[in-house]
């Protein structure tokens, strides 16, 4: 969703998923197979909360100040959004990249 400095194959796959999806929704909506991907935000989990390879406790306590929301999301709260997009009640949604993030993507910075 943005720019990660040391990170551009991340960037890349992120933005090639929603390409993915959107072909995907057009050549398999015919046969009523829907095609959605969510993007999770910053979400503590154990890459996340991995303080060598990624944020690490502390470093996920200050991202949470970033965020419209004053915290990092919980794996629930995705899982929540995939549950959504598996019922009936998302039959008609398809070709869509949901970004679960707190509203950090679509925040203006004061």
């Amino acid at each position: 969703m943005y720019g990660w400095s040391e990170h551009a194959h991340y960037a890349t796959a992120k933005a090639g998923l929603i390409g993915l999806v959107r072909s995907l929704a057009v050549e398999l909506g015919p046969r009523g197979i829907r095609a959605n991907t969510v993007i999770p935000g910053l979400i503590e989990s154990p890459q996340s909360l991995d303080a060598v390879n990624s944020l690490g406790p502390d470093g996920l306590r200050a991202a949470g100040d970033c965020i419209p929301w004053g915290r990092v999301g919980r794996p629930d709260e995705v899982a929540a959004v995939i549950n959504f997009l598996l019922s009936d009640d998302a039959s008609y949604v398809s070709g869509q990249a949901i970004t679960v993030d707190g509203a950090l993507t679509v925040a203006m910075r004061d």
